[in-house]
This record gives C-alpha cells, structure tokens and sequence, in this order.
C-alpha cells in the first residue's frame, strides 16, 4: 500500500451505474466514518468514483480508467440498471469491472467485491434491456466462480456491510505490516537458537552476475529500452525483484514468472533469485505459476529443507500455509538434519496467523507420532476457539494411529470428539480394534460413535440376532437401517415386523431379493398400484422370475402401465367406503408408482431382455423420471445401435442426473468410435469431455494427440486440466516434455496448463506423486467406472 507521509492509503474505487446514487453516497460517508476510526493506526480510505474525475481531453471513460489503475480495492454495485455504452464496451461499469479483473490476473490487485442490490419480483418479471444486461451479468459470475458476491437488501444494510468489510480489511492489511519481518534476520535468529534452516533470500554477490544479466543492464542503463530483448526484460524484473525481497519479500507476478518459463532452458539465475522463483512457485494459489524446473536438480534434500524455511519465516499469511499443505500432501516427516524434530514442530506450532496455524496443525495429525504429542498439549492450553479444538482433534488422530481401541474406547468416556477427521483415521486402522471393544461402544450416547461401531461388527459379520434387533429399535436411521438388513440377510425378518418406510426405501434391492423367494402365484396377489410392498412384488418378478413374467413386462410397458394403474383403482373402489376421497388423498402416490414400476420392469429387460426390446428403451428414454431414464440408458446400451448416439448425447448435455450413464452408453455402443469420441470432445461440456478422456488407452494416444492439444488451449478451465490429467496418465516422460515444448509454442496458451506440466514433470518426488494425486482425484470415480464397464 502507498503511504502518504506516515499514512497507510487504501485507494477504493467505486463503480456502478446511476440508479444507485443514494448506496454512492453512503459509500462515502462510510469511508469518511472509517477513516475517523483508521486515523489512529495511520490508515487511511481514499474513496473514488467517476463523480471526483476532472475535465479533460480524450475520451471521458478512459479518464475515469486512470482511477481503476491506481485502486487497490474495487468496488462494484449493479441493482436494476447498466449504464451506457462508452465506445468499446457496453456500459462504463462493464468497462471499468473488465480492466479491474485484467489488472488483478496480471498483478494481483486490485481486490474485487461485487454486490447486487435486490430486485423487486415485478422488475424480474419484465426486466427490460437494462435489467436483463445485469441479470446476464450475474449468471456469467456465478458460472465463472472467480469472483465472491453479496446481495444486499436494502441501503441499511449496504452501509453497515460496507463500514464492517472495509474496516476488517484495512485492520487485517494493518496487521500483515506489522507482523511481517525481514525474512533473513528471521531465518538468522533462528539460526543462533540452534536451527539449521537456511535463509529464503541470501545478500546479492555482484562478482557472480551472469553475463546475460550484465548484457542486459548495461542496454538499459545506455537507456536503449527498445534493444532489451523480452527474456531480458524479465531477467532485469527478477533481479530487481529480488534485491528488493532483501527489504521486503515480495512474489515475482504471474505473468512474469510465465515470461520467464518460456525461455526457462537459457535462464542462468542467482541463488537469491531461485529462492524467490521458489516461493512463488510454492504460494501459488490459483495453480498458474510454474517453476519447479528451475529447482528439478535439487535433491530431495534440499527442497523440504526450502519448504520447511518457507513454512517457518515466509512473511506471507499464503506463502507459509501453501508451504505446510504441500509438505502434507507428500507426507513428508517434520525432520532436517540440522534442526531435531521437537524443535521443528514447536516451532512450525507458534505461527502468529490462524489460517497458517491451522494448515500445520492439520500437517502434524497427518504425519505426527506419539513425540510431538507434547507440542500439541501446548498449543491446545493456551489457545482458543478452533485452534485449540484443531489441535485437540490432532493430538486424537495420532493417538489413534498409536492405540485405535484405547481411543474407541475412550469415546464411549466422552474424552475426545468423534469428527470427521476422527472416524476416518480409525476406519485406517479398524482391524486393530478388537470387536469386544466395538461392541461396548455400540451403547455410546453419540448416534455417530454407535454407527462406526455397528458398521465395523457388519463388515466382520459379528452383528448377533440379539443385537440386530435392539439396533431396529435405535433412534438413527442409519442404525435401523443395520439392523434390518442383518435381520433380512439372516432370514428374521418377517412380514409382522414393522419397517420404518425410509429404511424400507434403503433397502429395497434386499427386500425384493428376500421376496422372491416366495411362490409366483403369492407375489402375483401382492402386486398392488398403491403400495410399496406391491411395487417390490412386481420387481421380484421382473427379475428373479423373468421367463414366466417376461410378456407381462412388455405389455405393461406398451400402455404405460395404465390396465395395472386401473386395477388399483378398481380395487380401492371394491373396498374403501369413500373410495373417491381416499384416491384423492393417495394422488401424490401416483407419480412414486409408475416411476418403479416402470424402473423394473426396463431393468429387468436391460438384464434378461431381447434385441426387440431396444423400442422401450427408445420410449423411456426422455422420460422425466431420474431412475426410469437411468434403466432405459442401460437398456439402449445393451440393444442400441450407432443412430441411438446422438440421442444419448444430447440428453447427456441436458439432463445432468443421467450424464455420465448417457455418455457412456454412447461410447459403448459406438465402440468407442473416433466419431463419437471427438463429438464429446467438441461439446466443450467439461463432465462429457473427462469421461470421454478416461475411456483413452495408451495405444489411443497417437491418434487423439492432436484432440488433446486442441483441448489444452479450451476456453474452459476444467476441460484444459482433463486434457493435461489424460496426457499425465497415458504418456511417458519424453512425450510430456515434447507437449509442453509445443505448448509453449503457441498463442494464445493458458498459465494453468504449464503450472500442471511443469508440476508433474520437475518436482521432485514425493512432491510430484501429491501433484499427481491432486490431478487425477477428480477423475479417478470416472475411470473406474469405465473399467467396470468393460
């Protein structure tokens, strides 16, 4: 931030268009009443609008930009109104929120907050043209997720969200100033208290410069700008950049660092000046800064050794949390050969920032031994709030791994809290528990405590007739749920017992498995339009007796189950007194019904159907019903031909709930054509595109290379990263580095697409197997569900 003498200055500037005058001026007045309070610390708000732009030539919109380029913080309100056309864009408040967010992707700054004042039902109703502009606005916002945003109400509460967010934002800016300390006297304190870790930034040694850095300062000192090369601009930039990280640590811009990587082969860099490249790379927040090429020489080593110094001494909040998530996505142990490992976890423990705080208390339940436990106790005693319930969660997690049944067993005590984090490390080590032990916990007061317990005695198949029973009567649905499926399984449960209709909705596979079992003729006299257990009848059938009911199931099918829909009616009729009132007060059941009944009787003949059958498929398929079109895709996977694909992918495009079962019942009955393939690849839709690419093999690879190039360089982010997680998976080295040679051929390229490459490729490992596993997550369900279907 500039200072002003020995003011701090926040330069805020407010765009809109004018139907928002009266939340304008209380801007102002918030700014002004801020400033009353930010006087005493030395800050100051200095708030700007098109209303303080002074008179002058050229055109009145770019006047009013030069403000855009000098605010640290931009602030943008729409409620009804556009604005006006300025020349090159569409209102002047679309022209100033463009430039704000092209100089925060290539600066970082300035923040951007954005607020919508609420729109009355009757504007929505007839928005106009300016009213539909802002709506086009809003939803080109939430589909990009770059951007948070607030509504607001009313103009109340506009200025009191203003004075409460502006003045957390100055007193958080404030408190970065103050706790932020040169990094080398950091690093040499800790030094001199018996550390070992090396200072991020070390004093420049002119007698090493590079010639290319000399060549390059000696042009601009001549002042010959116009004879500097790209590559020695940027090089200037990093070594200024870096002597001034001896003052006050500052990370080299995105796009800087990116123009640098392009000529990275030929780049001879300072020692200081890779330290900085480091931390950059590392506080990285937006996966778009590459540059672990520059550090790929390193051993092992020294990196964690460079991770550690950045987790410890960085004087950015992000840097140092960035730092400690990586350093636990690899697993690696809180050791160096310099520093003993108390000594490092107690110091990791004592940052100042609570975000950073907890990323490494989070890092030492992940990695932490029994040692470290007395760390933890410490922060736990004198901290507050989540801190101290984080740190107590560690200490669990790893007694855990120490001693799983003392800790379960202490649940039952009460003496540790059973949270998310909690039940997955016990289920890592569940074998360890022996089952007295899990059966004691069964009668835990904390239904979730009860239900870890009970699902470990299931999978051991140790869940006694006694014990089943008196689960059916718990209060959790989960437990019941149990309950009676170990009582069904065991073959006790019978019709008189009552079922909880969810936990009869759960189990409904194994329900219907049980039923079929009785004789046909008893299944056929349950069959019932208006009952669940009717429902379960008909799918008992449907499958387990599918020769004998098979032309039932295609008649049924042909009329929409209308003459077994008249049935029941008929039958309510022969028995209910008021017979019309009661099929009124049941309608709702209606829709329940011909779902399942029609569910079944497709998935029945999508298991033990004929080629003939493919026509009810074809019928069922836009059927605005979740699981009837999810049976009629199977059905028209196994009996479809080549003209059902299209069908398949446009209701993939359309209808999210079947899009994964669409796409791939389309790949399946194409063989997996090079038509349909590049057809899903051209949709741009990022779901379709990442299931089409886990179906690629590597001998596919030479042939969809040029696919995969085209997707790299999509407008879509997520398209991009399934381009780059396919590449990853299916080739070798040698061809990752020759794609991103390529890549970085071409222009436009996307920042994102080279930070990955470069990730999966340089980084040493273990950091490079955490890449990997962060690339491939989101893909991983996809796949194997691909394997399953071949």
């Amino acid at each position: 931030m500039p200072k002003h003498g020995s003011r701090n200055v926040l330069t805020v500037f407010i765009g809109s268009p004018g139907d928002v005058a009266k939340e304008r001026e209380i801007a102002r007045e918030v700014a002004d009443e801020a400033n009353k309070i930010l006087r005493g610390i030395g800050w100051e708000i200095d708030l700007r609008g098109w209303e303080d732009t002074l008179p002058g030539h050229g055109r009145p919109q770019e006047i009013i930009n030069t403000d855009v380029r000098e605010c640290h913080l931009f602030l943008g309100l729409l409620h009804a109104r556009w604005g006006t056309p300025t020349g090159t864009h569409s209102s002047g408040f679309e022209e100033e929120f463009r430039l704000a967010m092209a100089l925060r992707k290539e600066f970082r700054l300035p923040e951007i907050w954005l607020f919508f004042k609420r729109v009355s039902e009757e504007q929505l109703g007839d928005p106009g043209d300016q009213l539909s502009k802002v709506l086009a606005f809003r939803k080109e916002i939430e589909q990009g997720r770059e951007i948070l945003f607030k509504d607001i109400k009313s103009s109340g509460e506009w200025r009191s969200l203003q004075l409460s967010m502006l003045l957390q934002y100055v007193l958080k800016q404030n408190h970065d100033l103050q706790t932020s300390s040169d990094f080398t006297h950091a690093a040499q304190t800790m030094e001199e208290s018996g550390g070992g870790v090396a200072a991020p930034c070390e004093p420049m040694d002119s007698s090493k410069v590079p010639p290319q850095l000399s060549e390059a300062l000696v042009l601009a000192e001549k002042g010959v700008d116009e004879e500097l090369s790209e590559f020695q601009a940027a090089r200037i930039h990093l070594y200024s950049t870096a002597a001034l990280a001896r003052y006050h640590q500052v990370p080299l811009g995105v796009h800087e660092t990116n123009l640098l990587y392009r000529h990275r082969t030929i780049l001879d860099a300072l020692q200081s000046e890779l330290q900085l490249l480091f931390s950059t790379v590392v506080g990285d927040p937006g996966n778009v800064i590459p540059g672990w090429y520059w550090l790929s020489k390193n051993s092992l080593a020294a990196t964690t050794r460079m991770l550690f110094s950045l987790a410890l001494f960085a004087q950015s909040e992000e840097v140092r949390t960035r730092a400690t998530t990586l350093l636990a996505d690899a697993e690696i142990s809180p050791t160096t050969e310099d520093l003993p490992r108390e000594g490092l976890v107690e110091r990791l423990l004592k940052d100042s920032s609570e975000q950073s705080r907890l990323a490494k208390i989070e890092y030492i339940a992940s990695v932490g031994v029994r040692g470290d436990l007395p760390a933890l106790d410490r922060v736990a005693e004198k901290a507050t709030g989540t801190v101290r319930a984080k740190a107590e969660q560690a200490r669990t997690r790893i007694l855990i791994r120490e001693d799983p049944a003392r800790i379960v067993a202490e649940l039952l005590e009460k003496r540790h809290v059973f949270t998310t984090e909690v039940k997955e490390e016990l289920e890592h080590v569940a074998k360890r528990i022996p089952s007295q032990t899990l059966e004691a916990v069964t009668h835990s007061e904390d239904a979730s405590v009860r239900l870890f317990a009970i699902q470990q005695l299931a999978t051991r198949r140790e869940i006694s007739e006694t014990l089943a029973r008196t689960l059916v009567t718990d209060s959790s649905k989960e437990i019941k749920t149990v309950g009676v499926k170990e009582l069904l399984n065991a073959g006790k449960w019978t019709e008189s017992d009552e079922m909880d209709i969810g936990v009869r909705l759960t189990l409904r596979t194994l329900i219907v498995k049980r039923m079929a079992k009785a004789p046909m003729e008893s299944l056929k006299n349950k069959i019932g339009w208006f009952s669940v257990s009717g429902t379960e009848a008909y799918e008992a059938l449907a499958i387990f007796h599918f020769d004998a009911f098979a032309e039932q199931v295609r008649r049924d099918l042909s009329d929409g189950f209308e003459t077994l829909r008249q049935e029941g009616i008929k039958q309510v009729r022969s028995w209910a007194p008021k017979a019309e009132e009661y099929l009124k007060e049941i309608e709702y059941f209606e829709s329940y019904a011909r779902e399942v009944f029609t569910a079944a009787a497709l998935g029945a003949l999508a298991k033990f159907g004929e080629p003939r059958d493919v026509v009810f498929a074809r019928r069922y398929l836009d059927i605005d019903q979740t699981e009837v079109r999810r049976v009629a895709i199977k059905l028209l996977e196994r009996f479809g031909d080549e003209s059902d694909c299209s069908r398949l992918i446009d209701l993939a495009k359309n209808q999210w709930s079947t899009r994964q079962e669409a796409t791939r019942a389309a790949l399946t009955i194409s063989s997996r054509s090079s038509s349909v393939l590049r057809t899903l690849f051209d949709s741009g839709e990022p779901s379709l595109v990442a299931i089409a690419l886990t179906t690629l093999m590597k001998e596919d690879l030479p042939t969809f290379l040029p696919d995969l190039r085209s997707l790299s360089l999509h407008d879509s982010n997520s398209v991009r990263i399934s381009a780059v997680a396919c590449l990853q998976r299916l080739a070798i080295q040698k061809d990752l580095e020759q794609f991103l040679e390529w890549y970085l051929t071409e222009r436009p390229y996307y920042y994102d697409v080279v930070c990955w490459l470069d990730r999966v490729l340089f980084a040493p490992e273990p950091l490079r197997r955490a890449f990997e596993r962060t690339l491939q997550t989101p893909y991983d369900a996809d796949f194997d569900s691909v394997l399953e279907t071949d």
